[in-house]
């Protein structure tokens, strides 16, 4: 871990360092938290560990919440505190800021990337060369949207859509200009991204759990 001092001549300066007996996959930092994914297939080792980076303590959880195979997400919501993580064997797993599993969502294909979409917490996941949108209210446990009832949000700056020019054509592969080219989809209403589609009703697997979520008050970063 490096401390940046962006207007210093020496801009980088160690700040921990600590050895890891599996290869690191994936890292996300909230906070003082970082949440990192090891996976080595050779030992069948798959998990999600958070280091407190103040403290330098480890928080882990149970070999039975872990994925069954490779890592291929990790994010982070900072008004929610909360840490998502995708894997190859189908799943979309929650967890709360103390590494505990609150939802497990088990899908019918492989999830090849993740990323909060919002505040709210709406999961933007990468499924088979298009992007699926997962609403806030579709997983989270009673006691988030409950809370999210009664927040308010900054309202996002949008940004302009870039122009598009024969030139820019020219320039990509054969295929991706013909892709590029195709009719898009149309938009959802509430969709907080042009294009964006909502996925259709994922399965519950049988190990799903909304656990309760102990008495650690609201998320914090609300305005």
């Amino acid at each position: 871990m490096w401390r940046v001092f962006p207007y210093a001549e020496e801009s980088l300066l160690p700040l921990l360092c600590f050895s890891c007996t599996a290869p690191a996959w994936h890292l996300c930092c909230l906070q003082h938290t970082l949440a990192v994914a090891f996976q080595d297939s050779e030992t069948v080792t798959y998990s999600i560990v958070h280091y407190n980076l103040m403290e330098q303590t480890r928080c882990e959880h149970g070999p039975e919440d872990d994925p069954l195979d490779d890592i291929t997400g990790l994010c982070c919501c900072p008004n929610l505190k909360l840490f998502a993580s995708a894997s190859r064997d189908g799943s979309v797993k929650v967890w709360n800021s103390q590494n505990k599993l609150l939802r497990h969502l088990k899908l019918n294909t492989i999830p090849e990337s993740l990323a909060f979409a919002n505040p709210e917490g709406d999961l933007f996941v990468g499924l088979e060369r298009h992007l699926y949108l997962i609403r806030h209210n579709k997983y989270l446990p009673s006691y988030y949207n409950m809370t999210l009832l009664c927040a308010r949000f900054l309202e996002p700056i949008r940004g302009s859509s870039l122009p598009l020019s024969k030139a820019s054509f020219e320039i990509l592969v054969q295929d991706n200009a013909k892709r590029l080219k195709q009719e898009l989809p149309p938009e959802e209403t509430g969709s907080p991204l042009p294009g964006a589609h909502q996925v259709p009703p994922v399965q519950e697997s049988q190990v799903l759990r909304d656990r309760e979520v102990e008495a650690e008050g609201p998320p914090g970063g609300w305005l």
